[in-house]
């Protein structure tokens, strides 16, 4: 066991940040158009491996505690430090939510891309070198889900999708704080668009059973953190809270 883990950390230390940075210039080629195939079977198996191996990056076992997904849902991810300057740069949850739309037609590639975005979702703290960076990934991930929300409503007709989205809205409220959330410009309106997925996935219960808890506890979590709020709470939370 001893050294499986040496073999890993040694694979993690020298190979595995170039091979999810390869990962992540495969998508962008893929979602300008540089990186196609004139078979369509052939480049839908080409999209799927792409996303499949920038999600298998940031679901590595970092730090050798073992991963699955419940556990991940109540925990950060502990990707190295050096990973940084990829990771807050605006331009890849940028390009993660463009090939949400651009992959509307095909849900599975939707699923996997949402997946990954709940990976970068859960990153540790100290990722950020300072709060005004963390700040900064928080609007953009925010930002990001409002448009799915609003203008990619289609994706979330299907069953997996609207379990992914849902596991995102709960990772975001268990890494961020409500303080935080608050200095996000949309706040409002996220939270309207929330409230309405919400609604939705309790007016159709038995389809969407498997999702309910993630939604219930985003609720539950940010109600808690009202009290210790320093700021006069805002309305839109009065109305549903």
């Amino acid at each position: 066991m001893g050294e499986h883990r040496k073999s890993a950390v040694e694979f993690r230390d020298k190979s595995l940040f170039f091979i999810f940075q390869m990962a992540l210039t495969n998508l962008k080629q893929i979602a300008t158009g540089q990186l196609k195939t004139q078979n369509p079977q052939q480049q839908v198996k080409l999209n799927s491996k792409a996303l499949a191996l920038c999600l298998r990056c940031l679901s590595f076992d970092f730090i050798g505690t073992g991963n699955d997904e419940a556990s991940e849902d109540l925990s950060t991810i502990q990707i190295p430090v050096s990973w940084r300057d990829v990771i807050q740069n605006e331009s890849t949850l940028a390009l993660l939510f463009q090939l949400v739309g651009a992959f509307s037609s095909n849900h599975e590639h939707v699923q996997t891309v949402l997946q990954i975005i709940v990976q970068l979702s859960s990153v540790r703290r100290s990722m950020f070198a300072k709060d005004t960076d963390r700040l900064a990934f928080l609007k953009n991930l925010v930002t990001g889900m409002m448009k799915v929300m609003v203008q990619h409503t289609n994706v979330l007709v299907d069953d997996d999708v609207y379990h992914q989205f849902s596991r995102l809205l709960g990772k975001t409220k268990n890494n961020f704080q409500l303080k935080e959330l608050l200095q996000v410009p949309i706040f409002a309106q996220w939270m309207n668009a929330v409230a309405d997925f919400t609604s939705k996935a309790f007016q159709n219960w038995d389809m969407y059973s498997n999702s309910i808890h993630y939604l219930l506890g985003f609720w539950a979590r940010t109600t808690q953190a009202i009290p210790y709020v320093r700021v006069e709470v805002p309305q839109v939370l009065r109305n549903f809270i």
